[in-house]
């Protein structure tokens, strides 16, 4: 990037820069012309929902944690059947605020996918605990690999909090997290704890015996007050000669180019 190139121009003390560049300028990576980058929001070309909280709701969750053998465990953490709005979908679930400049989540879009992207840092490699859920579907991909979907509007997307285990490794990955609301209410959440050792989440034991709560390094309410920059009824547009990039809202990036002087 370009602040690897400025911190290579400087080749010592009776040295100067192999590429030397105009003001606001470095050089490229292997020095053979300067660039400058600049970044401007992206244009919305679509409908545009802002990401907000959901209201709590006491099915959510209701059945607590599932792992993916099987295990159940009820919790006020997890969530439990006792009409009370807790577990993990009512703390970080998010949805689109309704119309009129409300803060408040709404119930639209209905019948299609809307969510966001995630430029995540991960510092260790290792094994990842996804808990995931959604009313009425939600999905999950790294890096554009689809790691989990729910295809269907059961109830059960929500009355369960869905257990997966991940690799990573050390380094920037992108998170795509998208929510559908089949109709009514509407709420999708999801979170990554970690990192284990590589291996150590065999069974549904072993990935409940691990400190989840205390080792969350992402989650779904990380995005509100920010705009869904993904979806069926979403779009965003950059101007000619620019490059749409970027996690969270799009922006587009100008590059401009000149010789070395």
């Amino acid at each position: 990037g370009l602040e690897d190139a400025l911190e290579r121009v400087q080749r010592g003390p009776d040295e100067g820069p192999v590429c030397a560049c105009p003001d606001g300028f470095a050089p490229t990576e292997d020095e053979t012309s300067c660039v400058r980058e600049t970044e401007t929001p992206a244009i919305p070309t679509g409908e545009v929902v802002d990401v907000c909280a959901i209201d709590p709701y006491p099915d959510y969750g209701m059945y607590g944690v599932r792992y993916p053998g099987g295990m159940t465990v009820e919790s006020l953490y997890w969530g439990q059947n006792d009409g009370v709005e807790n577990g993990r979908l009512n703390s970080v679930g998010v949805w689109g605020c309704a119309s009129g400049g409300s803060t408040e989540a709404g119930h639209d879009p209905i019948g299609s996918w809307i969510g966001f992207s995630v430029c995540l840092e991960v510092s260790v490699d290792g094994d990842y605990l996804l808990g995931l859920g959604g009313d009425n579907r939600v999905r999950f991909a790294v890096d554009g690999v689809q790691i989990m979907e729910q295809t269907n509007d059961d109830t059960q997307n929500f009355k369960y909090w869905w257990m997966h285990t991940i690799s990573l490794t050390a380094g920037t990955h992108v998170v795509d997290v998208e929510g559908y609301n089949a109709g009514v209410i509407a709420a999708f959440g999801a979170e990554l704890a970690g990192p284990f050792a590589a291996g150590s989440l065999t069974n549904d034991n072993a990935m409940h015996a691990v400190d989840y709560a205390g080792t969350i390094i992402w989650d779904t309410d990380d995005a509100i007050g920010n705009a869904f920059p993904i979806g069926d009824s979403v779009s965003w547009s950059c101007p000619d000669g620019t490059i749409q990039e970027g996690c969270g809202e799009p922006t587009c990036i100008v590059r401009e180019e000149e010789p070395c002087l």
